[in-house]
């Protein structure tokens, strides 16, 4: 089968979505990380409590940077309108690489006490608000480059690029699974990171600050406080419709690893196996997903995969203490499949829908707080509902809930 359109080939070989590509991969590699160890990490950072209220506690410092990654956004959609996104990419980079490595070193709870657990938040908030510089506006900046009718696909293309940096994060935990010492041994993929974060940024510093400017005026902090007010709807759309994008990936990818532990059978290294398995799938069909939905319509394809999701999610956590690895896995499968409907076009609808010079700064902010309020959140949120019901079926209600969401803010923009 043909993927590529003549439109979008010519500018694979351009060097702003090369570099881009590169380095969304680099940077998701470094955010996963911490998802997939958790439950390593967990008893070695909150060693006092119950196991599930320590993995709860572990996964609730996923969405530490709900105040940092806003922030980040702001900052860095800022200093790219003022300076260019040359740097902007380049401090990012190295923010990103220098907390995740600072990971890797943390002493554990044993060693420090109070100050471990701590010195894990202030990583994770520093973390969230460096990597907010590359999902600010690298998308943006690259769709601004592509042809209209190849925009589902090459967006496609970069959120492959995504799960190939979590597949890579996947393929890193599950070595560690097999190690022999995983106290000792979750530290080295951190380490990892951190090494190639350092090579990725030569790269960065090839491209000249021309092909990255960003054609703007950076708004003052005043300014952006009016035009967040002002386009209030608008950043509510992009927080609903985001935090099912990033939902669809910590159901499947991170919440399903440790809930399949705790209601059958299987081991944390079979969910981890199959884990970087599946993240194969989802980088090589991500383009095709984005293809179809420049054939059958961007936020119809949305609607569509948000639908499906919202009514088979009770159905499917209803069978979970029933199965095998399979059956779990064909679970995670469907999970997936909606998700890749839903997030192929992701940006494209942004860039579609958000006009003017301030679509950097409402896109980047809301996705900023979907991301992190409604989308990170969700294992600990999912696993609280659980812990506390005592109901298996207690996480599809918030599945449901984030899906209805979304399809209203698409509905409200079709309806336009």
């Amino acid at each position: 089968m043909q993927i590529k359109s003549p439109a979008l080939s010519s500018f694979l070989k351009n060097k702003v979505f090369l570099s881009t590509i590169v380095g969304n991969s680099l940077d998701h590699y470094d955010t996963a990380l911490y998802g997939f160890l958790a439950p390593y990490i967990a008893p070695l950072f909150f060693p006092n409590n119950d196991p599930i209220v320590a993995l709860i506690y572990a996964y609730s410092l996923m969405s530490v940077s709900i105040v940092t990654r806003p922030l980040g956004a702001l900052f860095f959609g800022k200093l790219s309108g003022e300076k260019g996104g040359r740097q902007a990419f380049i401090l990012a980079l190295w923010g990103v690489a220098l907390t995740t490595g600072g990971m890797g070193v943390l002493p554990s709870y044993d060693k420090m006490g109070l100050f471990a657990p701590l010195g894990l938040i202030l990583l994770r908030a520093g973390q969230g608000f460096f990597a907010a510089g590359e999902s600010t506006v690298a998308p943006l900046l690259m769709l601004k480059n592509v042809p209209f009718i190849a925009q589902g696909q090459a967006n496609g293309i970069y959120q492959s690029s995504t799960v190939a940096g979590i597949l890579l994060a996947s393929l890193a935990a599950t070595l560690v699974s097999f190690s022999s010492s995983t106290t000792l041994y979750w530290r080295f993929p951190f380490f990892l990171s951190f090494l190639t974060g350092l090579s990725s940024l030569y790269l960065r510093y090839q491209i000249n600050q021309d092909i990255f400017e960003i054609k703007t005026v950076a708004p003052n902090s005043l300014k952006v406080i009016v035009t967040l007010i002002e386009r209030k709807k608008d950043l509510l759309r992009i927080i609903a419709v985001s935090s099912l994008s990033y939902m669809t990936y910590a159901i499947p990818f991170v919440f399903m690893n440790v809930f399949a532990v705790q209601v059958t059978s299987l081991t944390l290294r079979d969910t981890l196996g199959f884990n970087t398995i599946l993240l194969a799938l989802d980088m090589c069909l991500l383009p095709l997903f984005g293809k179809f939905s420049d054939i059958f319509g961007i936020r119809r394809t949305m609607v569509l995969m948000a639908f499906l999701l919202a009514i088979t999610a009770i159905p499917l956590f209803a069978i979970i203490p029933y199965g095998n690895i399979l059956s779990i896995g064909l679970i995670r499968v469907w999970i997936v499949l909606c998700g890749l409907g839903f997030s192929a076009p992701l940006h494209a609808w942004f860039n579609q829908t958000f006009k003017g010079r301030e679509a950097y700064l409402i896109t980047g902010v809301g996705y900023a707080f979907g991301s992190e309020l409604f989308g990170r959140s969700t294992p600990a949120i999912c696993l609280w509902l659980w812990h506390l019901t005592n109901w298996v079926i207690a996480p599809a209600f918030y599945i449901i809930g984030v899906s209805i969401a979304a399809i209203l803010a698409l509905r409200v923009t079709l309806s336009k």
